[in-house]
């Protein structure tokens, strides 16, 4: 059985799969379970960046959101996907790299999405095959899933290591001799740092959710899946309030936006060499007149079949940035695909009077048009990108990522 699978209305990740005894197999879906669904769901949103998918989810009064410091550390863009299916842009406010958490919030000036807030608890009290509750996202899903568990131990990555990993200790002790002082200071912090093992499956996109009791209090936040084992390992409740309530971040970080890729390193290129872009861009555009020649030959030659092609192209253009412009939750994003809209009409039309021969001229130039015109909003400034992240004690070492040494 697999992610798609439904007990009680409620979708369980894997139900029945087999875990260590003294439980047979991953508990179904109960009354608590339905409930701790229904309450914590729209809570709940999807963390996109440019490297992928996890989950995170509110916290606190003010539109923060925790996750994973692993599921943003190392990317330029994040997006967060809301109970109302739309996608927002968020930035980092705070990475603990040691405790592997990370808060984020909507960027400034938009709207949140209809959400509630999820209560931190604690960990300290916990017992032994204590019944647990894990929410996430399973990479290729839209809605988030529910992994029924129970609670082993609070215990330390150099143990779990050691225990069921040697081979991946070796490489740990490899890193930790061919690494310079203040990174092998991170490392032994990151691997000495409490964390709460469970017997609770868990899959790719499932990093950042929460780990709740059974009174819908957050005692944790999934950072590491061991399927070999059905293992899960979550960082604890104190940690996440730990960073909530600092007032001395370790990390300040710099947004602006950007530009479509290539339209930006183009910009960014006139600014720095003014020739060898002027130069590039004449070689862009020889070779943009001589596809636009081909293309007004194809369509002189076979009108009705070069037509339909080019509508084609202009309709499905037309179809993705319309979408864009209509989910949009910021107004850079309404300008560029609301124009990007009106060019990508203005080549579908074109195409269609094409197919008229009194038209035909007309129907050309505006397809001309209507390309040129969504060329030209690829230059439109509106990619929300991380620019630099600075430790706030002056020194240049980015945030510390201990996954990269379990990978």
């Amino acid at each position: 059985m697999g992610a798609g699978d439904r007990l009680s209305n409620i979708p369980v990740l894997k139900p029945g799969l087999d875990l260590i005894p003294p439980h047979e197999v991953q508990p179904a879906a109960d009354e608590t379970a339905r409930k701790l669904y229904a309450d914590v769901q729209p809570a709940l949103v999807k963390v996109v960046t440019d490297l992928g998918t996890s989950t995170g989810f509110f916290v606190g009064k003010d539109g923060q959101i925790m996750t994973a410091a692993n599921n943003v550390i190392a990317t330029r863009e994040q997006y967060v996907v809301g109970a109302d299916g739309k996608r927002y842009k968020a930035e980092i406010t705070a990475i603990d790299d040691i405790s592997g958490l990370a808060t984020l919030k909507i960027k400034d000036g938009s709207s949140l999405p209809p959400h509630r807030e999820l209560k931190i608890g604690t960990a300290v009290g916990l017992q032994q095959d204590q019944p647990t509750y894990s929410f996430g996202f399973p990479n290729g899903y839209k809605s988030p899933y529910l992994s029924p568990g129970y609670f082993r131990n609070i215990t330390r990555l150099t143990d779990v290591v050691t225990n069921n990993h040697p081979e991946l200790m070796k490489r740990l002790i490899e890193g930790l001799d061919s690494s310079n002082p203040a990174e092998r200071s991170d490392l032994v912090a990151f691997l000495k740092h409490p964390i709460l093992q469970n017997q609770q499956f868990a899959v790719s996109g499932y990093s950042g959710g929460p780990l709740l009791d059974k009174n819908g209090n957050v005692v944790g936040i999934a950072r590491l899946i061991d399927n070999s084992t059905n293992s899960t390992y979550f960082s604890s409740g104190e940690a996440a309030k730990f960073l909530l309530n600092d007032p001395n971040k370790v990390f300040a970080f710099k947004y602006g936006y950007q530009a479509t890729p290539w339209a930006e390193k183009y910009m960014s290129s006139w600014n720095d060499d003014r020739l060898g872009a002027s130069v590039y861009g004449l070689a862009a555009g020889a070779t943009g007149g001589v596809i636009g020649y081909a293309g007004y030959k194809a369509l002189s030659y076979l009108p009705k079949a070069g037509g339909l092609c080019v509508g084609a192209v202009g309709a499905s253009m037309l179809t993705s940035d319309a979408s864009k412009y209509l989910s949009s939750t910021d107004s850079r994003d309404s300008l560029k695909y609301g124009l990007a809209s009106l060019a990508d009409s203005s080549t579908t039309g074109g195409a269609i009077m094409t197919l008229i021969p009194r038209a035909r001229p007309y129907g050309m130039a505006l397809i001309g048009a209507g390309l040129a015109g969504r060329l030209a909003t690829e230059f439109i400034r509106n990619r929300w990108t991380l620019e630099e992240t600075k430790r706030t004690d002056g020194t240049d070492r980015p945030p510390f990522d201990g996954h990269e040494y379990l990978r």
